[in-house]
């Protein structure tokens, strides 16, 4: 039985050139990035990289978020994919707070 994956994505300045193998069939890989529309770009980018779908969370409402706001957002956004997993990074370059993954979200 083929998994249904989501996977977190924060677009950061590239650090290095950065190139991936196209995915495989076997699955449905959805990267969700929050962020302003400029984050289309990292989104296409992994499209372009084989990627299935992808969504940009966005909203002047969620301008400034800490990381329990940004966990809550994400959260939301991956309830509603209801995938069989859910892939995140350790941190982001910029922020370097590594809480938004493992952050604990409850309702």
């Amino acid at each position: 039985m083929p998994y249904n994956c989501g996977v977190c994505l924060k677009q950061v300045p590239d650090t290095k050139h950065i190139t991936g193998q196209t995915m495989k069939d076997d699955g449905t890989v959805t990267i969700i990035a929050m962020g302003l529309p400029k984050a289309c770009d990292v989104l296409r980018s992994g499209l372009y990289r084989g990627v299935d779908r992808a969504i940009l969370l966005t909203d002047r409402r969620a301008g400034g978020s800490d990381t329990l706001a940004t966990s809550y957002i994400l959260s939301c956004a991956i309830r509603k994919l209801d995938p069989d997993i859910v892939v995140c990074g350790r941190q982001a370059i910029d922020g370097d707070t590594a809480q938004v993954g493992p952050q604990p979200v409850t309702e």
